[in-house]
């Protein structure tokens, strides 16, 4: 028999149990372990590593301030860096993907761009900084032990919160 007491103790119980992050602007599919770096507040994003496996984005870790943050995804030999000049900040973030992330980019306030990785022409995004004081904070993602196949950007500001 029906009974609308427990459909809905159901209903919330299915919402309780979903992520918090569902809601946030993913590019590529959210699929394997969630990861999410941001930096410290007071801190500012100063350089990023990127590990390579193939073509494919595996492995990534961000400098805040003085400090290289934990590693997410997997250490390979293949890997890139680079770092911003003291009062540099990031105002874009772009690249391409396709199963995996192939490549990340990064255009400054300088202007200059930063370019990490190959560029097959597959799927491409750009996302600009979501309000005109913020900049680059940090990354959010999936990734499985081929590669990483979700990002979604942070915003915000040194002595303030993120946004997506």
């Amino acid at each position: 028999m029906f009974r609308l007491e427990a459909m809905l103790s159901l209903l919330v119980l299915a919402l309780l149990g979903t992520p918090t992050f569902s809601a946030e602007n993913y590019y590529g599919k959210k699929v394997g372990t969630h990861f999410c770096t941001t930096a410290p507040e007071g801190k500012a994003f100063k350089g990023i590593r990127v590990y390579f496996k193939g073509r494919a984005i595996a492995g990534i870790q961000m400098k805040f301030g003085d400090d290289w943050g934990q590693i997410y995804g997997y250490q390979t030999r293949d890997t890139q860096e680079e770092e911003l000049a003291e009062g540099e900040s990031i105002t874009t973030v772009f690249g391409t993907f396709n199963i995996y992330f192939n490549q990340l980019g990064f255009t400054t306030d300088r202007p200059r761009n930063i370019l990490l990785g190959t560029y097959p022409n597959i799927q491409e995004f750009l996302e600009d900084a979501d309000k005109p004081n913020h900049d680059f904070r940090g990354l959010c993602g999936f990734y499985v032990v081929g590669g990483f196949r979700s990002l979604s950007i942070r915003w915000g500001t040194v002595n303030g919160t993120c946004s997506n």
